[in-house]
């Protein structure tokens, strides 16, 4: 009776690996800093400023790709040290990402 529970017990940590694996590997559950609106989109020499208007302000951001003007996205990142522009890390297209529902 022995090795049944630990093999049991082998499983229950198998599958419960694989639902979080799943649960974190959606791009929904990243953890963002901010949604909003993008505008002012502009072209840099290393990649792209521009502005998300979210609920509560505007933040000017950098991006190595480019977000589509007018766009709803979710962003992570971090904030320069004087907090005057946000380096964005990693973005979910919301408006695209809800169309592939």
């Amino acid at each position: 009776m022995f090795p049944i529970k630990r093999y049991s017990l082998i499983a229950i940590a198998v599958v419960s690996f694989i639902l979080l694996f799943a649960y974190y590997s959606d791009e929904r559950n990243a953890g963002y800093q901010f949604t909003g609106v993008v505008h002012d989109v502009k072209s840099s020499t290393n990649g792209y400023i521009f502005f998300i208007d979210t609920s509560e302000d505007t933040i000017r951001c950098f991006s190595s790709d480019q977000p589509e003007d007018l766009g709803l996205y979710s962003f992570r990142g971090s904030f320069s040290d004087d907090r005057g522009i946000f380096f964005v890390e990693r973005w979910l297209d919301i408006d695209n990402y809800q169309n592939n529902d």
